[in-house]
This record gives C-alpha cells, structure tokens and sequence, in this order.
C-alpha cells in the first residue's frame, strides 16, 4: 500500500528530527559513522554501524553522543600514529578500542547520563510508583560512587557501595532504624548490577563489576515475618477501637485479615461490589488493579466469626448511605487513596503506631502482613490441604498439574476450610 502525501510527510518530519549519526531500523535505534576517506584504506567497511539495543530516542541519543566522541578520537589517534588494525571495525567490541580510550579521557558516558538513558529505556514498563522508588535508589547509588565515567566503576567500587547501604547510608534521620536490611541493599544492588550489565552489553566495560554482590537472606523464609500468639491476639483485639468509631477501618480491617488472610491493600481497596454471594455464600472477590500477582485473584468465603461480629450489617450500612449504589462505592470510604493509587498506607501508618503504642508489641518482625502468616499458619494446623491452602491465600500452587490443569474450588468447599479456622479454641 503506497503513502499518501501526508503520511511522506510525517514520515520526513520524523526522520529530520533524529540527531546526525542516528537511525531506526523497526524500533531499535542504530549508531552509523562514515569514515574519513583519508582513513578508509584502515578499514575493511566506509562506516561504522553498531546497534545501540534500545527503542528510546532519548537513550539513543546519549549512546550515540558517546559513540561519535569515542569514534573521533580514535580517527585523532589513526591519523598521529597512522595504526592499522588487522580484524575488522564493525567486529570489534568498543571495549577493545574505543571503550578502552574513553577509560583514560573524557569520551564515555558519565554514570549520571547513563542512569538517565536506562530510566528513560524502561520508564514505559514502570508504574509511577516504580519509577520515583527507582529513580531515588539511583540518586543515591550515584551519590556513593560518584558521578565518573562509566569504564571506571570498579569492583572496589561497588563492594563500597554495597556495604554503605547496608550501614544505613543516605537514610533519613527520623527513621528508628540505623542501618538496612539485607533484602533492601540486594535491591539497590540489582539496580546497580542491571546498569553495569548494559554498559557491558553496550561495550562500554568488559565486565560487570557489580555481579554476585547479593548479600545472603536467611534460609528460612518463616523467620522474616512472625505470626502472632494466641496471647497477641487477644491483646489486639481487646484494644481496637469499637467498630462504631469514626474510622471503622480501624477495627475491621484487622479482623477481616485475621480471619481471611487478606493483605492490606487487598481489603483497602474492596468495593461494595467485591462483596458477592455465590451457591448461598457470602464471599470475598479479590480482584483490582492493585494485586500483588495474577493469582492474587481469588474468592475467598467470608469467615462465620466475621458475619457473628456484624460484618454484614457495617456493609448494609455503607450500602444504605449510598443509595445502594456498590460499583463505584468502597467498603472503607474513610480510608485515603496515596498518589500512586493506594489505599492502605496510611492505614498501615496507623497500625503501626497503635501496635508499638496500645498493645506494646515492637517486634519489627510483627505487623500488619502477620495476620496473614497467623491465618495460614491456622489453616495448617486445621489439616487444611495445601492446595486449598494456596488458593485461599493467592499463592501459586506447584506442580503443572495443580497449577495449570486443576479448576478453582467451589465456595462450598472452601467455606469449610475457612470455618476450621478458630482462634478462640487456641
């Protein structure tokens, strides 16, 4: 199909807009140099073509910068010694020659502008939430390094690096905590580990010198998080506040985690509407833009206790102040959506202090996501079997026959493994 007028001319305008020495083959972006004819005979090709592995303009754009700055040089460098080179150009990774040079001057990309070429590459694929977490844990990556030429990150550099953010560099001084988890630091060194990946993808180092910097986690995932005693419990619950108070989130949402084993941005986000009844059964519908993974959809019955404490009757209420209306209604309208779409942050904020304050527990090993490890922790203890276990809980069950082949449970057979959950008895 031929183009019309119009779209020769977008099409023009499109290409007038890339800088010299850049071009688009699909959605990559190549690096293309002709060289001076005065050097030809040194080279097997009249020009020297790289892709630059990206489909953003703007990452392009610093790449091929530091490409033709390098390439430059080495054109100073052939005419004053007059070197021929034996292997042809366009093979040659630019660390061998013009990864090399730029290490001794001031040819390659500084660790700041290639930070800023790899957010703007991924930037499409992160959420806002993504972006600003990523974006600051970079600023204080290059804070510790220090903004030199990509070529002269160090191993020592990166051990540094590592090991000051494991000592609590650059966290803020407010916060009870010196010094960060492993699992925290492993994430800021993955950051570090993908940048250093692509400048050795690009030519620019010869080696990562940021891989298998990952500190050790504990082996046993079960000592991360803890699951509250009986004893804790009851401590809890007996200093809520009453569910008739002004933020009835308060009372509710702990009590809904406890007896389902809901996250916390999972009940902060329920609708009216999430609320359903299927075969006669009052159930949870998980689901929304804010799950942890696509198995975090689920249906979950909603436990005898909840509806005994009048679980029901606080929905009839919200409903009732709606007009019935329960598409577009919250079942917790007092909570605050944050700027990135949440709705249980401050919530958390809140039960944190209400845990260190009005129960007395500080544990950092228990907090809000314990309810979780408590109502898993019950459904063993009740011989619950482990794939109801799992699809209660939004896990992934293993096995391609389970997980790929296997159909959901009806709400009949898990309103019965919920019902076994009892904490009174404990």
């Amino acid at each position: 199909m031929l183009a019309t007028s119009t779209q020769l001319k977008i099409l023009t305008k499109q290409t007038r807009k890339l800088p010299p020495h850049l071009v688009k083959r699909g959605e990559i972006y190549y690096f293309r140099l002709a060289i001076p004819k005065d050097l030809r005979h040194e080279f097997p090709h009249n020009e020297i073509k790289r892709s630059l592995k990206t489909s953003s303009l703007r990452a392009a754009k610093l790449l091929a910068a530091a490409y033709e700055m390098e390439c430059l040089s080495l054109f100073a460098t052939l005419r004053a010694r007059n070197i021929s080179f034996s292997t042809p150009f366009d093979s040659l990774k630019p660390t061998n020659r013009i990864g090399h040079t730029s290490t001794q001057g001031s040819n390659a990309p500084l660790l700041s502008q290639f930070i800023e070429a790899y957010i703007a590459e991924k930037k499409p694929f992160w959420s806002e939430r993504t972006q600003l977490g990523f974006t600051s844990a970079f600023k204080l990556i290059l804070t510790i390094i220090g903004d030199k030429r990509v070529p002269q990150i160090t191993r020592a550099d990166c051990v540094s690096c590592r090991d000051q953010l494991l000592n609590g560099r650059g966290k803020s001084p407010n916060t009870s905590a010196t010094t960060r988890s492993p699992k925290t630091v492993n994430q800021y060194i993955g950051l570090l580990n993908s940048i250093c990946k692509l400048a050795v993808d690009q030519g620019i180092l010869a080696k990562n010198p940021a891989e298998r910097l990952r500190l050790s986690l504990p082996t046993n995932l079960k000592e991360q998080r803890k699951a509250y005693s009986p004893a804790q419990i009851q401590l809890i619950f007996k200093n809520l506040p009453d569910k008739s108070s002004e933020y009835p989130d308060h009372y509710w949402m702990p009590v809904i985690a406890l007896y389902s084993g809901l996250r916390r941005e999972e009940i902060a986000q329920l609708h009216l509407s999430n609320i359903i009844e299927l075969d006669g059964i009052v159930c949870f519908d998980i689901s929304g833009e804010h799950l942890k993974t696509v198995t975090s959809a689920r249906i979950v019955p909603v436990h005898p206790e909840l509806i005994k404490l009048g679980f029901l009757k606080y929905y009839e209420s919200i409903k009732l102040l709606t007009g019935g209306e329960t598409n577009e209604t919250y079942l917790f309208p007092t909570l605050n959506t944050d700027r990135h779409g949440k709705r249980g942050r401050w919530f958390g904020d809140w039960y944190r202090k209400f845990l260190r304050k009005h129960v007395g527990i500080n544990d950092p090993k228990l907090n809000f996501h314990s309810f979780r490890h408590t109502f898993a922790t019950a459904l063993k203890h009740a011989e619950v079997d482990a794939s109801m276990m799992a699809e209660l809980l939004g896990h992934t069950m293993s096995g391609e026959t389970l997980g790929r082949y296997a159909k959901n449970y009806p709400p009949s057979m898990l309103v019965k493994a919920v019902s076994r959950v009892n904490y009174i008895s404990q």
